[in-house]
């Protein structure tokens, strides 16, 4: 593990957390779309579910911090215990094998993935997109409308973005505000996800 740090040990991790979270959706779950599976997973692979976890497993008494960091409540961190869940994920595979790994990131993931499966399993898209976009760090989406027409025969403008990212804006019209929006949704929810497909599936190194 020369030459590591928690920077590379976090990225590393989270690319192994969506893989495995992944494949157990694709092997044991029955969603049809892929819209599903892209929500189900973020309900688990994403920031609460993973401070979450660290708590449970005590992670937070083996962070070390600078004494600034600690006066400042370092320790208690959302951001950093989030982090440090993925750089533990990523320790395992690299002080083991992948399918330890797998064993570990289900087993503590177990509670997470069982609670997930007692919610609905359809989304409308701006829940969808709303887990999705926090699961990849583009923040909350943000929606702005205007309209136009005759007071009988409006069209509504919805636009959606994202504090974090611009790449993934999307607008869109309906008849009533929720449709316009559900539409931008959608669309800026289906460019994150082809986004994705572009991205490695599987980690570097694992066979």
């Amino acid at each position: 593990m020369g030459g590591c740090n928690n920077e590379t040990l976090e990225f590393l991790g989270d690319s192994i957390l969506n893989f495995v979270v992944t494949e157990y959706i694709f092997k044991q779950m029955d969603f049809r779309t892929e819209g599903e599976m892209s929500s189900f997973r973020a309900q688990i692979v994403s920031h609460e579910p993973l401070v979450k976890v660290a708590l449970s497993l005590g992670l937070d008494k083996f962070i070390l911090l600078g004494k600034g960091e600690e006066k400042t409540g370092g320790r208690a961190r959302q951001n950093t215990l989030e982090d440090t869940m993925e750089a533990v994920v990523a320790a395992v595979f690299l002080s083991n094998d992948m399918e330890t790994t797998k064993e570990f990131v289900l087993r503590v993931l177990a509670d997470v993935i069982e609670e997930a499966k007692e919610r609905p399993t359809t989304y409308d898209y701006k829940t969808a997109l709303t887990l999705l976009a926090k699961q990849e760090g583009f923040g909350i989406p943000e929606y702005t409308f205007s309209c136009s027409g005759r007071d009988h025969q409006k069209t509504f403008h919805a636009d959606v973005a994202f504090s974090k990212s611009t790449l993934f804006s999307a607008s869109a019209t309906g008849s009533s505000k929720t449709k316009a929006s559900l539409q931008a949704a959608k669309i800026a929810f289906d460019k994150i996800n082809a986004s994705l497909v572009h991205k490695t599936t599987q980690p570097a190194g694992v066979s």
